[in-house]
């Protein structure tokens, strides 16, 4: 039996958007975790594969840290009640890890006390308060990527908290 063959019928580009039925997405450009990532806004929803997970995002792969920084401010910047819908399921692990970043973050202790399987869709507002990739500029973020080398400005702490992230158990 031959195989099917897989071909794009359109290249997509930051800010095109596609139709499908009566639904139209919006798609954002998010290079970093690969360079041709692509999240599509949809009815306030964002579809963001591997680039924003519940409480982390994707490691890098194709991009560098100031790619997937800014990839991730772009959707940070998205209304606070748009919903993430997001590829993988490691919302569990990653506010694990986000305690770690943040130890005395109240929002992070509640999402996670109070998180249920599936937990996606998140919201903007619920990543922005707890998420440590989202939260590069805040002190206790800051301050824990110092812990591990960083300088203080946001990309170098989003690299700082990306690493630690690879490595945590």
């Amino acid at each position: 039996m031959p195989s099917a063959r897989r071909a794009s019928t359109r290249k997509l580009a930051d800010g095109d958007e596609v139709a499908f039925g009566s639904h139209r997405a919006r798609c954002i450009h998010n290079p970093g975790h690969t360079l041709g990532a692509i999240s599509y806004l949809i009815e306030g929803c964002a579809f963001t594969g591997d680039t924003l997970f519940g409480g982390g995002c994707g490691r890098v792969f194709e991009g560098d840290a100031a790619m997937m920084h800014a990839s991730l401010m772009r959707l940070a910047a998205l209304p606070p009640d748009t919903r993430v819908c997001f590829g993988h399921e490691y919302t569990a692990s990653n506010l694990r890890f986000a305690a770690a970043v943040e130890p005395d973050n109240a929002a992070i202790a509640e999402r996670a006390n109070q998180l249920a399987t599936p937990s996606t869709p998140s919201t903007i507002a619920a990543e922005r308060a707890t998420n440590p990739f989202l939260r590069a500029s805040e002190p206790a973020v800051i301050a824990a990527a110092k812990a591990r080398g960083a300088a203080g400005d946001p990309v170098s702490v989003f690299a700082a908290i990306r690493a630690w992230k690879d490595t945590f158990k």
